[in-house]
């Protein structure tokens, strides 16, 4: 298997190596799984943070969180719908940059509710859209009812793909997230097993102590 030097396990990696060059010989390498878990518990805390700042900001999520999916729409002529992962809510709304055809940048208009379709597609003449959980319900018009499939330009609600940990992603694939939120989460997750092991040692210090007396 060949690691990837910037993919996530690569970075897994280099938290064991620190780790057990910083600690005694004799200790058992803290596992790998144990590892790439803090890892994401800690990306998860960093990115909340950020994506507050971004919102009181103004501004949209970070750049590499965006993604571009394609699907092929299902349901009964004007009526359709897709299916999608858990999208990013982002300032109190499921974020989507734009939604419509392939093959065209003239996007369906947004709304709030399911509802409200029909009446933003008589009054704009134009496919109308709502997000509702992981389903996004689609009105077309006649004009546009041979569309067979639309991009959705988002964010997903969880940055990682899958929590399969065989899944090559996680080694084959760059972890593209920028390289000041990388360090601070490799540093805090070796700040917690630093921790935990100077904990450890001390319990042992107090257990030793006791036997000898």
């Amino acid at each position: 298997m060949i690691i990837h030097p910037q993919s996530f396990r690569a970075l897994a990696y280099e938290i064991q190596n620190h780790l057990t060059s910083s600690t005694a010989t004799d200790d058992t390498p803290i596992p790998l799984p144990l590892i790439e878990q803090e890892i994401r518990n800690k990306f998860a805390s960093a990115q909340k943070k950020l994506d507050i700042q971004r919102e009181k900001q103004g501004g949209e999520p970070e750049p590499y969180r965006i993604t571009t999916l394609t699907r092929t729409l299902s349901g009964h002529e004007l009526r359709q719908t897709v299916t999608v992962p858990n999208l990013l809510t982002f300032g109190g709304m499921i974020w989507i940059s734009f939604l419509g055809p392939v093959e065209s940048d003239r996007g369906f208009v947004p709304a709030d509710h399911v509802w409200q379709l029909a009446a933003l597609v008589a009054r704009d003449k134009r496919p109308a859209y709502a997000p509702q959980g992981t389903t996004i319900h689609i009105r077309l018009t006649p004009e546009t009812v041979l569309i067979p499939e639309i991009k959705i330009i988002c964010a997903l609600a969880d940055y990682f793909p899958t929590d399969d940990r065989s899944h090559p992603w996680f080694w084959e694939t760059a972890w593209n997230v920028p390289g000041e939120l990388k360090d601070q989460v490799k540093m805090d997750a070796i700040s917690v097993f630093m921790n935990t092991h100077i904990q450890l040692n001390k319990s042992r210090d107090v257990k030793n102590n006791g036997t000898d007396q």
